[in-house]
């Protein structure tokens, strides 16, 4: 004795999806509804990741927008007060979210850096606490 299976869907439904999937698209489209074949994902995945990290790095100030996606890589120095040991705080806020190497108790003239990713268009500012110097504040960008 066999099962009957009733399907829900209309002859165009079904022609249509075998359609999408016979007519696989090789690469990513914007707003295909083909399916993609796994060599065109693949294809697709090797190209984003091979791009890696532009060569160089341009200055970027204590705060701004970031024009493309990347890091922001900070150091900030502990001003000369003699040889007592303190602290040191170097932020950098992405956003409304703040990084920090927070209350390094060091000695002066002692270096700290930070590094942060950050996404094109967020926000950001690099802030050091009262006893230290911000040394330099660069962005390194992905390849685009």
């Amino acid at each position: 004795m066999s099962n009957i299976y009733t399907l829900n869907n209309t002859a165009q439904d079904i022609d249509s999806a075998i359609t999408r999937v016979a007519s696989a698209d090789t690469e990513p489209v914007a707003n295909s509804q083909n399916m993609v074949t796994s060599a065109g994902v693949k294809t697709y995945v090797d190209t984003q990741m091979s791009k890696g990290l532009a060569t160089g790095y341009t200055d970027a100030g204590t705060s701004g927008t970031a024009t493309s996606s990347g890091f922001i890589i900070a150091s900030a120095k502990r001003n000369s007060t003699g040889g007592v040991s303190n602290s040191i705080r170097l932020t950098i806020t992405v956003g409304s979210t703040p990084f920090m190497v927070k209350d390094q108790t060091v000695y002066s003239g002692a270096q700290v850096s930070l590094t942060v990713p950050i996404a094109k268009g967020e926000t950001y500012s690099v802030t050091v606490g009262s006893i230290s110097t911000l040394e330099s504040s660069k962005f390194k960008a992905f390849v685009s």
